[in-house]
């Protein structure tokens, strides 16, 4: 412990010694680390940290499993159905949201509300922090209307009074009493972000179809019950409910983390993968320049070994430099970790929940002490291992440094080699990204996004009732929107593309039978007559919806592409006959047009086929507007919030937004990837530069009698910069094509992120070639420059 002591105490007076030497360390380490630390939060977010319930390695997520293979929400009865019929889970409880007009303290809001079913908070272990949660008798039909809510619901509306238990709020025109309050943070995992109140889903009166899909279900497993038994049991009840009702669906469990963040696991690993690069080319940087230091205390050694030091103490005394530099940066990069996880949770992206849990809790700062430690001990090997080969003896007689053939040489060569090729590595995989994120904006969405404003209206059931209420409100709010000066056209649609999800079932057509449990499928959008001129979509036959086509009228369908091409290939569609009512008795809709291909999920996602059928003949409280306009849309929300106002005050109007700015945030999980892998491919290529600038600065100082002579000789300036440029561009080449070999082989757990783009795309990894190339070049150019203007006689005095 005392040579220990005595080892730090000697470090820290050497490294005070050379502040602009431990600053250089310092913060090249606290880029690698702090990187690392930062994703490591966000991995230790989504896949480390417990979910925050009550044991919750006992909670599964259920899905409805439809032919052949594809799982979606349940519908109520399948959900009675699975909570009644199994023997394996103590609780079953269905969700689903709800947006709801709060007419409050201030103007109208809408605010985002949970429908549950008994015992959700139960099963969870989610305890109140005020008031209780749901008694058994209010999830009946007819209950009285209560609602649990958010604490930040409690402080806006209540100003976090205890006596808001007991109290009313009004969501959709109805009086609820607020009987809890509840921490959001939690519970916002498995619902919505912006989730804000919860209500009893069964007194809601839910929809009773068993085509209906829209619950999401979660388990919580029996004490020693395991997912494989799990899974043998729910096949075995889904043989029998199939059995009773000719659905030919099954039914699948997961683990509920799983079913969470299993589409960010992928991505969150090679983004750890990457920053763990980044963090080996800043060691190989601090390694070189450890090397160059100690090849300039050649003699200190040898003094400090000829008054008896022995090696082992030497070494102790650079590992002891080493590990106290690497905590220096470990504590530097902790700061660039709060920075940096503080700028992840602005800007990642709102489709993915948990961003709050982006904090520094003991998992974290075990990897970064860990990662501080191993890179001190990696860096702290090349000096270790040079004093250990180097002889010592020799030293104090020869002033000279050894040749560039030398092992000490060779293990420098070898860390700007590695850094290269690790740079190269990422460059190729940021390059990958860039080019499918930039093939993924070349799609054609089916629609023209600019000049095109988006808002969400919904109507309270309890105030319009009746179709034609419903009917006539939207017919009157978009009459009085094309009257605002600069509207092109104004429309509406239930579910807007590239937003929240949609409304899908199946559906039959006149004249046709399919086998069992094989009926067509398809999304299904109400729309208003004016909606595709308004978001551009092209008409390819017949014709579009008209004020014709209203609740009296025949009842026509609209489809797109995609469907035509599926049902009718090489057929005209126009004039055929479905059927998407979901009702006893068939409505048939004659087809009269056929439009464009959307991109309802995502634009990297393969079209599907879309029925759409006139608001009139289908009518829908909840809608969302669009208006083209060719004036200012930042003013425009203004004047549309004014007319719906004048149409019934009590509405509020949310979710404001332009149509390019949805397509936007469609993309920002896929975008947020890309840039960091391409900070972090940045990065590693200014590092690699440094090293390989280090490398040959210092070789060419190594060499600088040796200069002298050829320059003597008759060398003249530009044979100096071609051996300069020469060594220092074989280190690049070689790098280079070691890191474009690695990425044959490496970038292929890429592939599910890539779009239209091949793992081995040459245009990328030409593009790192290149890079690293130009960037090498320069780094080498600076010191070969100095070399060949170095004065021979100045030069054959130099030792």
């Amino acid at each position: 412990m005392r040579t220990f002591l005595d080892n730090l105490r000697f470090s820290l007076r050497t490294i005070a010694k050379r502040p602009a030497f431990a600053i250089v360390v310092v913060l090249t380490l606290a880029l690698g680390i702090g990187a690392n630390t930062t994703i490591f939060t966000v991995v230790n977010a989504y896949l480390l940290r417990p979910l925050p319930f009550n044991e919750p390695e006992r909670l599964v997520s259920l899905a409805d499993l439809q032919p052949p293979n594809d799982p979606t929400s349940a519908s109520f009865p399948e959900f009675i159905d699975w909570r009644k019929g199994n023997q394996v889970f103590t609780d079953v409880t269905g969700q689903t949201s709800a947006s709801l007009n709060l007419i409050g303290r201030r103007q109208p809001e809408r605010v985002l509300g949970v429908l549950v079913s008994e015992n959700y908070f139960g099963m969870l272990g989610v305890q109140p922090v005020t008031g209780r949660t749901f008694r058994a008798e209010e999830h009946r039909p007819g209950a009285g209307p209560v609602a649990v809510i958010s604490n930040e619901l409690w402080r806006r509306e209540f100003n976090g009074a205890s006596d808001a238990i007991g109290k009313t709020i009004t969501l959709n025109r109805t009086n609820y009493t607020v009987v809890g309050v509840v921490d959001g943070t939690p519970l916002r995992t498995v619902a919505s972000p912006k989730a804000e109140l919860w209500i009893p889903l069964e007194r809601a009166v839910p929809y009773t179809q068993r085509g209906m899909h829209y619950l999401r279900v979660m388990a919580r497993l029996k004490r020693g019950v395991g997912m494989e038994q799990a899974r043998s049991e729910l096949k075995v009840l889904a043989h029998r409910l199939d059995a009773e009702y000719k659905t030919g669906h099954g039914i699948t469990a997961i683990p509920l983390r799983e079913q969470l963040f299993g589409n960010v696991r992928l991505a969150l690993l090679l983004l750890l993968g990457a920053a763990g690069f980044l963090l080996l080319i800043a060691t190989a940087n601090v390694a070189n320049i450890l090397l160059a230091r100690a090849s300039g205390r050649a003699k200190e050694f040898a003094i400090r070994a000829a008054l008896g030091a022995g090696r082992g103490r030497l070494i102790s005394q650079t590992m002891a430099e080493s590990l106290l530099l690497s905590s220096l940066g470990g504590i530097a990069g902790f700061l660039f970790a709060l920075w940096g996880s503080d700028l992840l949770r602005l800007a990642w992206p709102p489709s993915i929940p948990r961003p709050e849990s982006f904090s520094l809790d003991w998992r974290v700062l075990a990897f970064l002490i860990f990662a501080s430690l191993l890179s001190g001990v990696l860096f702290g090997l090349a000096p270790a291992l040079q004093i250990s080969l180097s002889g010592l003896n020799e030293t104090l007689k020869d002033g000279w440094s050894q040749p560039s053939g030398s092992a000490r040489s060779r293990l420098r060569s070898a860390l700007v080699v590695t850094q290269i090729a690790i740079a190269g590595l990422l460059l190729v995989g940021s390059g990958l990204l860039l080019r499918s994120f930039a093939r993924v904006l070349e799609v054609d969405p089916g629609f023209r996004a600019e000049n095109v404003l988006t808002l969400d209206i919904s109507l309270p059931a309890s105030k319009y009732k009746e179709d034609a209420q419903r009917v006539s409100f939207y017919d009157t709010l978009i009459s009085r929107v094309r009257s605002l000066p600069g509207i092109v056209s104004a429309g509406a649609i239930v579910n807007l593309p590239l937003g929240d999800g949609g409304t899908n079932g199946d559906f039959q057509i006149q004249g046709r039978s399919f086998p069992l449990h094989q009926e067509p499928f398809t999304e299904k959008s109400i729309v208003t007559s004016d909606y595709f001129q308004a978001m551009g979509i092209r008409l390819l036959r017949g014709r579009l919806f008209t004020g014709r086509d209203g609740r009296d009228a025949h009842t026509v369908a609209i489809i797109n592409e995609s469907l035509a091409r599926r049902f009718w290939p090489n057929q005209n569609p126009i004039g055929q006959h479905l059927d998407v009512s979901l009702s006893e008795k068939a409505n048939w809709q004659e087809i009269v047009g056929v439009v464009a291909d959307v991109k309802r999920d995502a634009l990297d996602a393969s079209a599907t086929s879309e029925i759409y059928v006139p608001q009139p003949q289908m009518p829908e409280g909840a809608m969302t507007l669009v208006i083209r306009s060719t004036g200012d849309l930042s003013t425009l929300a203004s004047a549309v919030r004014l007319r719906v106002a004048e149409v019934d005050k009590e509405l509020p109007v949310f979710n404001v937004q332009t149509m390019q700015q949805v397509v936007s945030n469609s993309l920002s999980g896929r975008r947020m990837s890309t840039i960091l892998l391409a900070a972090f491919a940045g990065c590693a290529m200014l590092l690699a530069s440094i090293g390989i600038y280090g490398v040959v600065s210092y070789w060419v100082a190594q060499r600088t009698r040796e200069i002298g002579i050829r320059s003597a000789l008759g060398a003249n300036r530009g044979d100096i910069l071609r051996m300069v440029l020469g060594h220092g561009m074989l280190l690049a080449v070689v790098g280079t094509a070691i890191g474009i070999g690695a990425s044959l082989a490496l970038t292929r757990f890429l592939s599910t992120l890539l779009f239209g783009v091949s793992t081995r795309d040459v245009p990328a990894m030409a593009s790192a070639a290149a890079a690293l190339i130009t960037v090498a070049l320069f780094a080498c150019f600076i010191p070969a420059r100095r070399a060949a203007k170095v004065d021979p006689l100045v030069a054959l005095r130099f030792e």
